[in-house]
């Protein structure tokens, strides 16, 4: 399901995302590598490589992704299968599934479910060492939070904290912690290296690039409540900058609410059982993740919180199991194990609505607009050696589709590019530039709609 989902609701031919065309292009035979900005990680790069090495093409890469996303599912719940009995785990993984957010980023080149399933996957085999001692647990746990650091420095930093001061209060033995302890550190450290050393080289040290990485997502590090406006892209919007006016109904929130209240339970059912740690880290860990994106980030994404919901599902589904054995009475039992799997067919039903009546519609006119513009630049002989001229996301994509370069260029240097001959195609709605742009031929581009059309200014005869 989780695999075959995104491949069936939207395409395997689903063109990229802007953020996409970045980790897609930096290790790529085919399109020259595009801005990576401060914030970014390797990690999902790495992801794409055995792909983009091989192909350019769109269909490859969704089917890769989407089996390998199946795959890391599976691995990251199963030390799920022994800490949780019964069908907690088969549960767990089945409400993380239906999220629409999960669904849709399940076959995305971006980080957030890749981090999630790798926290998932470490918060797990660190509770098996934690009550078995098993080396080799230890050593699942380590490398796994290596693979958050690796996919996303910031987030591997709260989960392995969270993970950290767990793996100090919950273990049977000090010796015990404090090696989970040092290794969780071990792992998080080598997965953070490459970032280290890059802001090192490319950024002017570490400290400039976790400022300019805080300064990009428009808070600065700074406490900022965008709880209020997570809850407002529920409904389908995938990007906003907090106070969000997203409009969304009360319906697309209720989830929430019910997510809470069952990993209340879940974590009562824990106490009651005498299993507590089990239901507590992965908690911890969760609230972790999802404070950094609630109280300190004022951009506002759904991909933001997947980590988190893949934490929280396995009390919740916990919880959920829990609340069915306080019923007595099996006739009772069967109507309340009834009324549960129709509020999760009722969830799962509006969470693909959302998917098909918000995120899709917007999502096919932008790849449309960029598609369209490629097949009309194409025709009119741009070609590499090319740049892309202009600061905005879609010019990025045009760049990935057309294989043309997309850094910021000063003019100098864009008259260099044209001396050597590189074709340069200036996406401006402005007058053309007094240094250079005002003998360019002029072209009309698609837009999102037609009675917006772009226009386009070439450093060649077309």
């Amino acid at each position: 399901m989780h695999a075959v989902a995104p491949l069936l609701l939207l395409s395997p031919h689903w063109w990229f995302g802007v953020d996409e065309t970045v980790y897609l292009s930096q290790i790529n035979s085919f399109v020259p590598p595009g801005g990576f900005s401060p914030p970014r990680s390797r990690g999902m790069t790495l992801v794409a490589a055995p792909v983009t090495l091989l192909t350019p093409s769109v269909t490859a890469v969704r089917l890769w992704t989407a089996a390998l996303s199946g795959v890391a599912l599976f691995v990251a719940f199963r030390p799920w299968l022994r800490l949780q009995k019964g069908f907690v785990t088969p549960l767990a993984a089945l409400l993380f599934s239906s999220i629409w957010s999960v669904i849709y980023y399940s076959f995305e080149v971006m980080p957030n479910e890749w981090v999630a399933v790798t926290a998932l996957a470490s918060c797990g085999y660190l509770l098996l060492f934690l009550n078995e001692g098993r080396a080799r647990h230890l050593m699942v746990a380590s490398v796994a939070l290596g693979l958050v650091a690796l996919i996303r420095v910031p987030d591997a930093a709260y989960i392995g904290l969270a993970l950290g001061i767990s793996a100090l209060c919950v273990g049977p033995s000090t010796r015990r912690r404090l090696v989970a302890g040092a290794g969780l550190l071990v792992g998080a450290a080598a997965g953070a290296a490459q970032w280290v050393i890059e802001a090192e080289t490319r950024f002017g040290g570490l400290l400039a690039r976790m400022h300019a990485a805080q300064a990009q997502d428009g808070s600065g590090g700074r406490f900022y409540l965008s709880a209020p406006a997570h809850a407002e892209v529920l409904g389908g919007q995938i990007l906003c900058a907090a106070p969000c006016r997203a409009d969304s109904s009360v319906l697309y929130q209720l989830w929430w609410i019910a997510l809470g209240a069952l990993v209340v339970a879940g974590v009562v059912g824990g106490w009651r059982r005498r299993r507590l740690a089990i239901e507590l880290v992965p908690v911890a860990a969760g609230l972790a993740i999802a404070a950094q994106y609630l109280f300190t980030v004022q951009l506002v994404a759904p991909r933001f919180l997947i980590p988190a919901y893949a934490l929280l599902c396995l009390p919740a589904a916990s919880g959920a199991l829990y609340l069915l054995q306080l019923v007595r009475r099996r006739a009772w039992r069967i109507v309340a194990g009834c009324l549960l799997g129709a509020l999760l067919i009722a969830h799962t039903a509006i969470q693909l609505t959302v998917i098909q009546t918000q995120v899709k519609p917007a999502f096919t006119m932008g790849n449309n607009r960029t598609l369209a513009e490629a097949r009309k630049l194409r025709k009119l002989g741009v070609h590499p050696p090319c740049h892309i001229l202009g600061q905005g996301g879609w010019n990025q994509n045009l760049a990935y589709a057309l294989r043309c370069t997309n850094h910021p260029r000063d003019v100098e240097s864009v008259q260099r590019m044209i001396a050597m001959g590189t074709q340069v195609v200036w996406l401006t709605n402005k007058r053309p530039s007094a240094r250079y742009g005002t003998e360019w031929t002029r072209v009309k581009l698609p837009g999102l709609r037609p009675s917006t059309p772009q226009v386009a200014y070439l450093s060649f005869e077309p």
